[in-house]
């Protein structure tokens, strides 16, 4: 496990690797939780708390493949802390700072790396796998989406849907092509929104991307209790 000595090295070397500007953490939680490996909380992070919640599951893996998952978060860190007056920050960490924060993770470990190989989640395995691997996931729950109307399946589309887009910014030259030329993998009523966010998380254009899934996610809501209602007739 992680010392928060240990943790505030990787700040001070993510902070020079990077030169996005962030806070020394003040307190390393460590937690019983199977649904990410670590993660930070906004409201923590914006009132000053500089906490990171770290899953005791990490420990199995290698230790770059550990530090990489810190690096993901310390995007976060400064994500919130640079948009926390924007009112639709939320949207923005969900799309803009998930795509970007996957980008610096995979750098990280493509940087350990003395092949086109990394060690991701303690499989061998490239960028370009990674990518795909996540674009599919996001497809599937798109699909389960429109089948069950389950909001966890929409907010879990989007994320995996930006993971994969900050996977594919390193290993395409031209990522908006590549989402343009797969993107009838996805129903029908996703595809033009998706190409717009991805657009926008190409141009490093966070508001745009907030905005844009905001609007996707409000019309999603209103499509999914209209659903509902059709299927309690």
């Amino acid at each position: 496990m992680f010392t928060l000595e240990q943790v505030n090295h990787e700040v001070d070397l993510f902070v020079k690797e990077t030169q996005m500007s962030i806070p020394p953490l003040t307190n390393i939680i460590h937690i019983d939780s199977h649904k990410s490996f670590a993660c930070v909380s906004s409201s923590d992070i914006a009132s000053g708390k500089y906490i990171i919640y770290i899953s005791n599951d990490l420990c199995q893996y290698d230790l770059d493949y550990q530090i990489s998952v810190l690096w993901h978060e310390f995007v976060h860190v400064h994500d919130i802390l640079y948009f926390k007056n924007i009112k639709n920050i939320k949207y923005i960490m969900a799309t803009c700072s998930e795509a970007f924060a996957t980008t610096t993770q995979l750098e990280y470990l493509c940087r350990k790396s003395n092949t086109k190989h990394i060690l991701y989640e303690g499989q061998l395995t490239t960028v370009s796998a990674v990518a795909q691997s996540y674009f599919r996931t996001s497809v599937q729950y798109c699909k389960d989406v429109l089948s069950t109307s389950n909001p966890k399946s929409f907010y879990n589309a989007i994320r995996n849907f930006s993971y994969c887009c900050g996977a594919i910014l390193l290993c395409w030259e031209d990522p908006l092509k590549f989402l343009k030329e797969n993107i009838d993998d996805y129903p029908e009523v996703f595809q033009h929104d998706l190409l717009q966010i991805g657009d926008a998380i190409f141009s490093k254009n966070p508001i745009r991307a907030g905005n844009l899934y905001e609007k996707l996610h409000r019309a999603q809501q209103k499509q999914a209790l209209e659903r509902i209602a059709n299927r309690n007739k």
